[in-house]
């Protein structure tokens, strides 16, 4: 039993970790290259939606919360840095009645939020051999 919580507990700090890494990740790519990379991740789970290259963002398509006239969609912005390098960022907009709502609305599920994580991930699992630290 006590090894069941060990693997349990190592598996906590490792998703941890890999969000930190996900979310502060700075890449050796253009921000072109690292749209073309992050959408081919986005369309394995979800169809995209609206896309921006020269702002370098793209959304996925709406995603309604069952039971509920509300729905979300992912935000996929890519921020060009000097020297050529990118960083990326990946959140969740929650709309209910047409309106976005605040980001900490206690209203929309946690499993938005984590959403929005587990695709930072896939786009940084993805973009490792290009990622480095400052």
């Amino acid at each position: 039993m006590r090894a069941a919580w060990l693997v349990v507990l190592a598996a906590c700090f490792h998703a941890h970790g890999t969000v930190k890494d996900a979310t502060s990740a700075t890449y050796k790519m253009t921000g072109a290259a690292m749209m073309t990379l992050a959408e081919d991740v986005v369309k394995k789970t979800y169809k995209l939606g609206e896309i921006d290259d020269k702002k370098l963002v793209f959304t996925t398509e709406k995603q309604a919360i069952a039971k509920t006239a509300t729905h979300y969609e992912l935000v996929v912005e890519v921020l060009e840095l000097a020297g050529g390098d990118c960083s990326v960022t990946v959140k969740a907009k929650t709309f209910a009645g047409g309106k976005e709502l605040d980001a900490m609305d206690p209203d929309i599920p946690d499993f938005v939020h984590a959403r929005a994580s587990d695709l930072a991930i896939e786009i940084y699992d993805r973009a490792k051999p290009f990622a480095y630290s400052h």
